[in-house]
């Protein structure tokens, strides 16, 4: 199995230029506790935003995270008027390789023919 791991590991960096993050990044995402705490302090600002126009939109989690943590951005976007869906591929681990034909698949499966639809990817870091 090692010997999986490094040929696409090569296979990563040669065809997207990526290299698999340093796993210590990944102690980083704590921060996003503390970012949670001024939620309440801008939510009338939040609530204040125009409306959408019931597009759909998928929202694909940050490294190492999966739907649940985007679960209060789909929700807001909701609330907003947009038809949000997450990615529901499981836990993204960094492996565009794995996961670019399984988004793709998802996209075509969920869009609506001849309209708009939005993908967003959040980022944690």
């Amino acid at each position: 199995m090692a010997g999986t791991e490094c040929i696409a590991d090569f296979d990563r960096e040669r065809r997207y230029g990526l290299r698999t993050p340093p796993a210590w990044l990944k102690y980083l995402e704590v921060r996003a506790l503390a970012e949670t705490a001024t939620l309440l302090p801008a939510s009338p600002w939040l609530l204040a935003q125009p409306r959408g126009d019931g597009r759909k939109v998928l929202v694909v989690p940050g490294f190492l995270t999966d739907d649940r943590v985007t679960a209060p951005l789909r929700k807001y976007l909701k609330y907003l008027g947009y038809d949000v869906v997450g990615w529901g591929l499981g836990r993204n681990n960094g492996r565009p390789e794995r996961d670019a034909q399984r988004l793709v698949e998802k996209l075509t499966g969920v869009r609506d023919p001849g309209q708009p639809m939005t993908l967003i990817g959040w980022s944690l870091g």
